[in-house]
């Protein structure tokens, strides 16, 4: 019995420390669509991707990019099913980005549009059999998501769209 109420103590923890967890229990349902969240960023006013289904990736994962013309930046946004989803999908990589940040079930990675190309031209490169220094390694620490879009989603959780 001790041995069961310590392993529970363990995930309890190790969920209290997955991203998104704790911001969970603040909200009645902090699953957001990929529609409500692409619908975000289209109303802001950026250029918005389609969205990609992605059934064959383990947990499944909808996808689209948003394009800040005026700052030069790309964002990739990442929608989970719900937030247990989101934390087993938080270990896979997105090369190209530099920042990244976890609301809940959505994952959203940053950078500017000029690196972000350079970086998947090195990839295609490098699949393609030339040899291409290895750009997947950012020079600088990981940062968050700008807030100017991170706001936007966390407006829509509180019930604050604009």
């Amino acid at each position: 019995m001790l041995m069961r109420l310590m392993g529970l103590a363990g995930v309890l923890i190790l969920t209290a420390m997955q991203p998104g967890a704790s911001a969970a229990y603040d909200i009645a349902d902090p699953n957001l669509s990929a529609d409500q969240t692409r619908t975000v960023f289209v109303n802001a006013g950026y250029q918005v991707d389609q969205l990609e289904v992605w059934d064959s990736l383990t947990p499944p994962v909808i996808t689209f990019q948003v394009h800040d013309v005026a700052r030069n930046h790309v964002v990739h946004v990442e929608v989970y099913p719900d937030v247990r989803r989101a934390q087993q999908g938080s270990e896979r990589m997105v090369e190209g980005y530099s920042a990244s940040t976890w609301i809940d079930n959505l994952a959203l990675f940053e950078a500017n549009a000029v690196d972000y190309r350079q970086v998947q031209m090195a990839a295609l490169a490098r699949s393609l059999g030339m040899l291409q220094p290895d750009l997947s390694e950012a020079s600088l620490p990981p940062k968050r998501v700008d807030a100017e879009y991170t706001s936007l989603l966390l407006d829509l959780l509180e019930g604050n769209p604009d």
